[in-house]
């Protein structure tokens, strides 16, 4: 692991310990989390960011790909982006993807993980 993530995530955690309830750092930790390829921690500490302040609305969608990356979890990934429309009506990166797991919900089968149209690109954060 480079120094720089090691510094990254120390930095994180020492300031969730002075304050845990900074929506900024747990977003920032989960970026760390993310390029460790945690994804499970990633989620989780998306999901804090996004409980402590809503105008992280964005990350519930790189919750909902990484749970679709990670689990084939397509209900989930709708919940995760019912819940960004939820937040923020306006965050029309949540809709697209939305509409193609409808459409691939009338075909997938058991199994099948593959990823719809706008999510070929890498996973990104803000």
């Amino acid at each position: 692991m480079p120094a720089s993530t090691i510094l990254r995530l120390e930095n994180a955690n020492s300031s969730l310990a002075e304050n845990p309830y900074d929506a900024e750092t747990y977003k920032i930790r989960g970026n760390v989390y993310k390029d460790l390829k945690k994804y499970d921690e990633a989620i989780a500490d998306y999901n804090k960011a996004i409980e402590l302040s809503p105008k992280y609305a964005h990350l519930t969608t790189i919750s909902a790909l990484l749970t679709i990356l990670l689990f084939c979890k397509y209900d989930i990934a709708m919940e995760y982006y019912n819940k960004a429309l939820e937040l923020d009506p306006n965050f029309y990166l949540s809709y697209k993807p939305r509409g193609e797991i409808y459409e691939i919900w009338s075909s997938i089968r058991p199994g099948d993980c593959r990823l719809y149209k706008s999510d070929r690109k890498s996973i990104q954060t803000r």
